[in-house]
């Protein structure tokens, strides 16, 4: 009995193996040589330069091949810079699929963890995602599953796929993953919801929280959280769903807070759902990124292929999809990429996001301002 069992694993992991096509090159078996020396999986792209390289073919699970990211030290830059890989656009998918599956091994360091994030489209407008933290270490290869979550009833017909090491301004040098074989599949449940930032409006009204699922309507459970401004309470009157993002819960401060304040939020587990209806469990005295007196003048400028709390970027230096992903991005109005006396800028869009880079966008630098 246990002769045949082992048999039917191997069949069954054999099949797995061969479905994991419906990620286009997602046993990352073929490499290609983008200019430079600068090699990357095909139909993938990586923040990758001919002096630093973050992602790497590597010994795989199942094929030959895996891809490695790592936290590099940029000597320019003076700072450790995230890796990231992620899917040149979207591609094609027919079928509501409710997890993606891949295996993994590798560690992140300190309070680094490994980032995914799926993003699934019909017709052109984003129906389903997942932003999903992985904190564990893998010391073998590893199946993990990652769920998605849809916003409505509707069968996609494309999907991205990105995953890097956060938090991006502050990633430990060693964090490192092996990655391989991702499968889009079906089985998952309901996804615990996390808080992934919270921040204030440039105004200082409020508190916008945001979470890696959709969530519930809020309003007038206010109450269960909590907040601080230089040690000092701060109160809520209302709660409430930022329009058009399900993902981020608005709480309208009592009274506004100033530029410069060391800011704080909590939440006491009460009745607080994702938008599937599991409940949000309580975390305490985390930060709130104070924005509040920034200007449409106030650049902020991020290394190349980090993601922000408020924005995420990766800039390729030769002629491709310049993608970001905007997250709470409605208040930003520009984006600029910067390498020494040169500059392009570009106009953000809510709405559908960055399009197509200029060709001659420099890759060292990107930037945005409020």
């Amino acid at each position: 009995m246990k002769k045949f069992c082992l048999t039917a694993l191997l069949i069954l992991g054999t099949v797995s193996w061969s479905l994991s096509q419906n990620v286009p090159n997602g046993g990352f078996e073929d490499w290609e040589d983008t200019g430079n020396g600068i090699m990357e999986p095909v139909e993938w792209q990586t923040n990758n330069m001919s002096d630093l390289v973050f992602v790497t073919q590597e010994a795989g699970h199942n094929g030959e091949s895996s891809a490695r990211i790592s936290v590099m030290w940029d000597e320019s830059l003076n700072m450790n810079i995230t890796p990231a890989l992620y899917y040149q656009g979207n591609f094609p998918v027919s079928e509501r699929f409710t997890s993606l599956n891949l295996y993994l091994m590798g560690e992140t360091l300190d309070d680094d963890y490994l980032n995914i994030s799926i993003s699934m489209y019909k017709d052109g407008m984003n129906i389903g995602a997942t932003i999903f933290p992985l904190y564990d270490d893998y010391w073998d290869w590893t199946s993990v599953t990652v769920p998605i979550t849809y916003a409505t009833g509707d069968v996609p017909d494309e999907c991205f796929i990105g995953l890097t090491i956060w938090p991006a301004n502050a990633v430990t040098l060693g964090s490192y993953m092996f990655i391989d074989d991702l499968e889009l599949g079906m089985g998952s449940g309901p996804v615990d919801p996390l808080m992934l930032a919270a921040f204030t409006n440039v105004a200082g009204t409020a508190f916008e929280l945001n979470f890696n699922v959709p969530m519930a309507d809020p309003s007038g459970l206010q109450n269960q959280f909590s907040g601080t401004h230089n040690g000092s309470p701060v109160s809520f009157t209302s709660a409430s769903l930022k329009n058009g993002y399900p993902t981020i819960i608005v709480l309208a401060l009592a009274s506004q807070v100033q530029a410069g304040e060391v800011l704080k939020v909590s939440y006491n587990a009460g009745t607080v759902t994702s938008e599937a209806g599991v409940a949000l469990a309580s975390f305490t005295n985390e930060e709130v990124t104070n924005l509040v007196g920034e200007t449409q003048g106030s650049w902020h400028i991020v290394p190349s292929g980090t993601e922000e709390i408020l924005y995420a970027v990766h800039c390729k230096y030769y002629n491709r999809l310049y993608r970001g992903f905007l997250g709470e991005m409605t208040e930003v109005v520009e984006w600029r990429a910067n390498l020494g006396s040169s500059a392009n800028t570009g106009a953000v869009r809510p709405a559908d996001g960055l399009g197509r880079h200029p060709r001659s966008c420099p890759y060292r630098f990107v930037g945005y301002r409020l």
